[in-house]
């Protein structure tokens, strides 16, 4: 797009609100209260972050994204342990403990069984109970916009894929990728004795803290290596599996053709691109102090995710 025509673009959604639809998808399966309450915190983000300007910004550009593929968003379930029952997780552990399944087979199930939000099948699962009262490392609704953002990706990426341009969407994907390591391994440059590294871990807010984590971690060598602070985050498992074990759809089948060859830095720059889009897009709506240490500790990061904002609500 040129200026004029993205210009153009925005200025359509500048000032426009959400609204609730009444008798969709998301309000059915999200309740009526939680939908109110998620579309509520959509509304209410201009202008809590010191960079107000910049934010607004972000605030209508999120809110179009929402607003042109919220008939698109599926939830399969709001009242999950993650993707395994109780009862299946006790029956893989009597099988690794006889030696049916080996370890690294039952820590994946582990993962999936611990983890209670994952975008999955076009839809995302969601415990708004966990969601909305456990607090320690987000704020209430984080984990099910972190999943609905994915679902978004998802769609667009589908849009791409119907115009013959997926390989131009991962590209810029990858170039993101890039530039988050690039960021990272700068927090990590000595300057008069100390590291900007060093101040993140010395934040006393975790609900800053948490995210940053994730993202250094996606972009650490080995991966994960903050991600899983606390509990939190992505761990070495999650950067790493698909790519190990050559799971091709994971690592996005129509970009790369074998994980397991040369091209597995490619595939774990796309997938870092991902999560940290949908990490940001989620502090973004309800943890404005977490946006903001993002702009000021991964400024570069930032800056391509409003153009890739941009490039999603006005080039589709």
């Amino acid at each position: 797009l040129n200026y004029k025509d993205k210009k153009e673009c925005e200025s359509l959604h500048e000032k426009s609100k959400l609204k609730v639809n009444k008798g969709n998808h998301l309000w059915n399966t999200l309740l009526d209260y939680h939908y109110g309450e998620m579309i509520k915190r959509f509304n209410d983000m201009d202008g809590k972050l010191d960079t107000s300007k910049d934010f607004e910004e972000v605030g209508y550009l999120l809110r179009a994204l929402w607003r042109e593929n919220e008939s698109g968003l599926r939830v399969h379930d709001t009242r999950v342990k993650g993707q395994i029952s109780e009862k299946d997780f006790e029956e893989y552990e009597k099988k690794r403990k006889n030696g049916q399944i080996t370890n690294r087979e039952f820590e994946v199930i582990k993962e999936k069984y611990n983890n209670p939000y994952i975008f999955k099948n076009s839809g995302i699962y969601t415990d708004l109970l966990h969601d909305t009262y456990w607090k320690t490392w987000g704020k209430p609704y984080q984990f099910t916009f972190h999943e609905f953002f994915h679902n978004i990706d998802d769609l667009i990426s589908r849009k791409y894929q119907h115009r013959n341009r997926i390989f131009e969407y991962y590209n810029e994907k990858s170039k993101f990728g890039k530039i988050i390591i690039k960021d990272v391994e700068e927090l990590r440059e000595i300057i008069s004795g100390t590291t900007r590294l060093d101040e993140i871990n010395n934040l006393n807010n975790k609900h800053i803290k948490a995210y940053l984590y994730d993202i250094i971690g996606g972009a650490s060598e080995p991966p994960g290596e903050y991600g899983s602070e606390g509990g939190f985050g992505h761990d070495y498992n999650y950067w790493t599996k698909e790519c190990r074990i050559g799971n091709r759809e994971a690592c996005f089948e129509e970009w790369v053709e074998e994980c397991e060859s040369d091209n597995a830095n490619v595939c774990l720059e796309v997938r870092l691109a991902f999560e940290v889009f949908a990490n940001i897009a989620a502090v973004a709506v309800v943890n404005s102090e977490a946006l903001n240490a993002i702009k000021k500790y991964l400024p570069e990061s930032y800056e391509v995710f409003v153009d890739l904002l941009e490039d999603m609500v006005c080039d589709m």
